[in-house]
């Protein structure tokens, strides 16, 4: 009796035992996470939600990330990724975990910009415009000057940033750095020489612009050669010659010419190298010969030059343009009236160089010097 008392019992543990060991295995089970994507490009305000582990009854941990683990199924601050593991798992048995719920937070674009405009300016206008490149519905702009709008007119010389914000509130700054461009003086000066109209003794400079291109005018200051005595040679020019006229006498003089980088003339370069030119006497006649002098204009010319001369009678004149080596590049002829006359020399095949003009009838000749450019 007692053996069978025994035996009961024994089954009775075993029982026991084996029913302890069913109901605490069991396949823990989630469903499909929800999740939030990041609102802003490089942010990480995504949210997860795991659903309820089952089955219900035992108390389970949570992880969307498969490291980090807690009771809470709720998960704020997820920076987007591909693939995030969800899964639960039962506290009290970690070997006990659910099935892998893959989850993607994914985030927006980043917003495109870059500022358009000019990396340089020169004291004149002295500023540039500035544009965001975006131009998006919703977008607002903040730039560092306080300029609220998408084009930033007026900007001079410094570093500026733009910030722009869309309707999500998402930002992306730009900046850029407008350099200030110095006010420089001309280079590569020389000097044609014109002859005299009566007492006017003249010559005519030539230059090159600056090479960063800040320029308005340019003014040009004479001296006798070897003297510090500069005087103005005259108005401020746009261009890059001057005929320097008016002089008291021929001979040699020294010229500088100096960039006007603002119309009032507050911006003004140091002045150029110092350039000698010659002042020619007035042309005269050979000895006996009927010719007068002439003048050739534009000299220096391009495609054309207009000699203008007087003759006192009715005769035949030879023209003759020759090179510096002597060789006769054009001839013609024409009858003069009494009187002022002028005669039109094509140069529109003429390289550019330094050419005498010579005007000859049957008495005698006269020579000057013609600049093609």
């Amino acid at each position: 009796m007692k053996q069978k008392i025994t035996k009961i019992a024994m089954v009775i543990m075993i029982g026991f035992v084996m029913m302890g060991t069913t109901t605490s295995v069991h396949a823990v089970s989630i469903g499909t996470p929800t999740k939030t994507n990041v609102t802003c490009f490089g942010g990480s305000d995504g949210t997860i939600t795991i659903p309820a582990a089952t089955p219900t009854g035992p108390i389970y941990e949570y992880t969307y990330d498969g490291a980090n683990w807690g009771t809470s199924r709720f998960f704020t601050g997820v920076p987007p990724q591909n693939n995030y593991p969800c899964q639960a798992r039962e506290q009290a048995n970690h070997a006990n975990v659910s099935n892998i719920r893959l989850t993607i937070v994914t985030q927006p674009n980043i917003i495109p910009l870059m500022i358009n405009g000019m990396t340089t300016v020169c004291p004149t206008p002295g500023t540039v415009t500035l544009t965001g490149s975006n131009s998006g519905a919703g977008m607002s702009y903040f730039w560092s000057n306080g300029c609220t709008v998408r084009i930033n007119p007026g900007v001079s010389c410094g570093t500026y940033t733009v910030t722009i914000v869309n309707s999500l509130g998402c930002s992306v700054s730009a900046t850029k750095t407008v350099a200030c461009l110095s006010c420089d003086a001309p280079t590569g000066m020389f000097s044609t020489s014109n002859s005299a109209i009566g007492s006017n003794h003249r010559f005519t400079a030539h230059w090159l612009a600056p090479a960063n291109g800040c320029h308005v005018s340019y003014s040009v200051m004479v001296a006798p050669h070897g003297s510090t005595s500069y005087v103005s040679a005259g108005p401020p020019t746009t261009n890059t010659t001057y005929l320097v006229q008016n002089l008291s006498s021929a001979g040699s003089y020294d010229w500088v010419v100096m960039t006007n980088c603002k119309s009032d003339l507050s911006s003004v370069s140091a002045p150029s190298a110092i350039s000698t030119a010659t002042a020619l006497r007035m042309e005269e006649a050979a000895e006996g010969s009927s010719i007068p002098s002439f003048i050739t204009y534009p000299n220096p010319a391009n495609d054309h030059a207009t000699v203008v001369f007087t003759a006192d009678k009715e005769e035949v004149y030879s023209i003759r343009l020759i090179d510096i080596t002597g060789r006769e590049l054009a001839v013609d002829k024409m009858v003069s009236s009494e009187g002022e006359n002028q005669y039109q020399l094509n140069l529109s095949g003429i390289a550019k160089g330094i050419y005498v003009f010579l005007l000859s009838n049957a008495e005698g000749a006269i020579q000057s010097k013609v600049v093609v450019q």
